[in-house]
């Protein structure tokens, strides 16, 4: 997922900023609920704003080029796309998944490298640029405890009330910092799952690398969709 605050321009359009993006012959499908963009595992890429914020979610592929550690202090090439039509505007992408309790963050803003952290249960903490305030919050709560670095709930003082390494805190990690942006964590927000995203899926065509599809407004039906959207996000239904 990729966050951008308070967009630098007013609007741009949908099909034009996944050409930037190099995702070529893209259409609107439908209108999605915030729960079912996240992981979609069907090659899509939605859009929606919220909190003055444009939000992007695809099916992982930008945190993947993120989470092979070769643009830890440098721009992926999609931050710096996006950084170009968006002066000014902070760019995070995240992800997590509970299966190995991988978390990633990265922000990037005008072309510049802030923050990049990426780590799971069994790779090391990888890392560049000052903490932010959100992460922190949370390494207050941490202590070294025979070489480990532990992490208790809340305000602790005896060493057997840290019990967590980092890892297992990728919610507090990931959803705290996505909250810098979105006001809240993304796992108390009730209102982020009544946004109304617009999916888009690709079709690559020989020789062409324009985007032919017309952005289509539409309204979204509310219907029960298995699985929270916190479940998708997490892998838990693949």
């Amino acid at each position: 997922m990729i966050i951008i605050k308070s967009p630098s321009v007013a609007k741009v359009e949908d099909l034009w900023l996944l050409q930037e993006l190099a995702h070529p012959e893209y259409v609107f499908t439908e209108p999605v609920s915030f729960e079912e963009c996240i992981y979609p595992m069907d090659g899509s890429i939605s859009l929606g704003e919220y909190n003055n914020c444009l939000i992007i979610c695809d099916d992982s592929a930008f945190t993947d080029l993120l989470a092979s550690k070769v643009f830890a202090n440098k721009l992926a090439p999609f931050e710096e796309t996006l950084s170009a039509i968006f002066p000014g505007s902070e760019i995070l992408t995240i992800a997590c998944h509970s299966a190995t309790n991988y978390h990633l963050y990265s922000l990037a803003l005008n072309g510049k490298r802030l923050r990049y952290k990426g780590l799971d249960a069994d790779t090391p903490r990888v890392e560049y640029g000052e903490r932010l305030q959100e992460e922190t919050d949370i390494y207050d709560r941490s202590r070294m405890i025979n070489g480990v670095l532990l992490f208790a709930e809340g305000e602790a003082e005896d060493d057997d009330e840290f019990e967590y390494t980092e890892d297992q805190l990728m919610e507090d990690f990931a959803f705290g910092v996505a909250g810098r942006h979105l006001g809240s964590r993304i796992d108390e927000d009730d209102e982020l799952n009544e946004v109304v995203f617009r999916k888009y899926k690709g079709h690559s065509l020989p020789g062409k690398e324009r985007i032919v599809a017309q952005n289509k407004p539409a309204v979204l039906e509310k219907e029960k969709v298995k699985g929270s959207w916190l479940s998708r996000l997490f892998g838990k239904f693949r």
